[in-house]
């Protein structure tokens, strides 16, 4: 279901749209599933659910306890993804960890 919505709303709204819905995540652990439309994302810390990105660069350094799915430009996983990964994107690159 919450897929379903997800998908929803990525594809009747614009990004715009959707990151003025969102709160901002800065630096820090997070203990729940994180959700990021931004131009360019960052993950440098944990993240102890599932991520949901959507953004021109993704850069994941940081550990997902759950599961990842990115779209983007150019996704990079340097961190680990204990869960499964979903990723579309133009270039995906796999970091040493």
């Amino acid at each position: 279901m919450v897929l379903a919505c997800a998908a929803f709303l990525l594809v009747a709204c614009t990004p715009e749209d959707l990151q003025s819905m969102l709160p901002m995540i800065q630096s820090a652990t997070v203990g729940g599933d994180v959700f990021m439309i931004e131009d360019n994302v960052v993950i440098s810390d944990d993240v102890r659910g599932d991520l949901f990105v959507y953004s021109d660069s993704v850069t994941v350094d940081g550990n997902v306890q759950g599961s990842m799915f990115a779209y983007g430009k150019q996704v990079q996983i340097n961190g680990t993804v204990d869960g499964n990964v979903t990723v579309a994107g133009r270039e995906v690159i796999l970091g040493p960890t």
